[in-house]
């Protein structure tokens, strides 16, 4: 047993030697895009901090590594749904959105009640922990360039679901107003607080300072959620 230990630890010994371990705490902003089928959120800016954690296997100039660290970042949703609620002759009622017309119209028997609009904001905030495989090459004694790929998994930690909702009624030409607003984002079936999903790097390094960009999406539930892209660009400080 001594000797089997002693046999493993002889072949990694040299690796663990010739390791290095970088930490690069790291602040910047994001930019999140969701695409939705018949729902298109604006583009939303949300800030990015963070601690990354790099493992070289050598201390050369180029080399393999592995990254991880812990990050917080926002996911944000701000878009506006608009549908028009009208009845037939029986009294009976029925809603059809605004932008859809084109694929389900009322008919000429049908008559005009309200018109309905809801902003909708949403705001996830998650700790995501990546694992990516590193590539770094040297260009001179003061540049260097990086790349690297794997995934992530993030963890929703809070957040906020609001939407201000107008209704205007045609028959009264009297527009009412309500806010609702539901205490966590996750409650929505689409949503949960787990996430997982693709995440890839590029940085360029001064010396113990660099600039990262970085890109993630969600592959985790991804039919319900629709592709949410995160784009980032961080500023790190290596120690």
């Amino acid at each position: 047993m001594k000797m089997k230990s002693f046999i493993l630890l002889s072949l990694f010994f040299p690796i663990i030697v010739n390791a290095q371990i970088q930490i690069t705490p790291e602040v910047g902003t994001s930019i999140y895009k969701e695409g939705r089928i018949k729902v298109e959120g604006k583009a939303t800016i949300s800030p990015r901090i963070g601690v990354g954690v790099d493992y070289f296997f050598n201390q050369q100039k180029n080399g393999w590594g592995l990254m991880s660290g812990l990050y917080f970042y926002q996911k944000k949703d701000d878009y506006t749904l608009v549908w028009s609620t009208y009845q037939d002759g029986k009294g009976e009622n029925y809603v059809f959105p605004t932008g859809l017309y084109n694929e389900r119209k009322p008919t000429d028997d049908m008559t005009l009640k309200n018109i309905t609009s809801d902003d909708t904001y949403m705001r996830r905030d998650y700790l995501q922990l990546p694992v990516m495989v590193k590539y770094k090459w040297q260009i001179n004694d003061t540049y260097a360039v990086s790349a690297a790929v794997g995934g992530y998994v993030a963890l929703g930690i809070s957040g906020k679901h609001q939407i201000d909702e107008f209704t205007y009624s045609v028959e009264d030409k009297k527009q009412d107003y309500q806010r609702i607003q539901y205490d966590s984002p996750y409650e929505l079936l689409m949503y949960n607080r787990f996430d997982a999903g693709f995440s890839s790097r590029l940085s360029l390094h001064a010396n113990r300072l660099s600039i990262n960009l970085n890109y993630e999406t969600n592959l985790y539930r991804r039919n319900d959620m629709g592709n949410e892209n995160l784009v980032s660009i961080t500023a790190g400080y290596t120690f």
